[in-house]
C-alpha cells in the first residue's frame, strides 16, 4: 500500500502532493531490472528512496509533476548536453510531445 493511499484512507480526500509518484523510477532490489546493477549501485538507490520517503512524511513536502533529478552523469557532461540528453529522450517515447526544458542544473557533490 503507497504512501498517498494510506494519507487517502486516513483524511478521506485526495492527496495533492503526488505522491502517487514517489515510486517512479524505483528499482526494487529483488527485481529484473536489478539483476545485472552492482551490490554498491542498488544500496545507494536503496538509501536514496528510504530518504525520498522519509522526507515526504512532513505534509509540507511533495513530489514535482514536472521537475526531474538525474544521478550519476557523467563528470565531463555539459548542461547542453543534458538538455539535448532529456529531449531526445522525450521525443523518442511520445513523438508529438514538444518538451520545454525552462531550467537545467548540474549539481556537484
Amino acid at each position: 500500500q503507497g504512501l498517498s493511499d494510506m494519507i487517502k484512507l486516513k483524511t478521506n480526500r485526495p492527496d495533492k502532493r503526488n505522491l502517487y509518484l514517489t515510486d517512479e523510477g524505483y528499482i526494487a532490489p529483488n527485481s529484473t531490472a536489478a539483476e545485472g546493477m552492482s551490490d554498491g549501485d542498488l544500496q545507494a538507490r536503496e538509501r536514496s528512496h528510504r530518504e525520498k520517503l522519509e522526507k515526504l512524511k512532513n505534509p509540507n513536502m511533495f513530489v514535482s509533476m514536472t521537475r526531474l533529478m538525474i544521478r550519476n552523469l557523467p563528470a565531463d557532461m555539459t548542461k547542453g548536453q543534458l538538455r539535448v540528453l532529456c529531449t531526445k529522450a522525450v521525443r523518442e517515447r511520445a513523438t508529438k510531445a514538444r518538451p520545454k526544458i525552462v531550467q537545467c542544473k548540474i549539481l556537484y557533490a
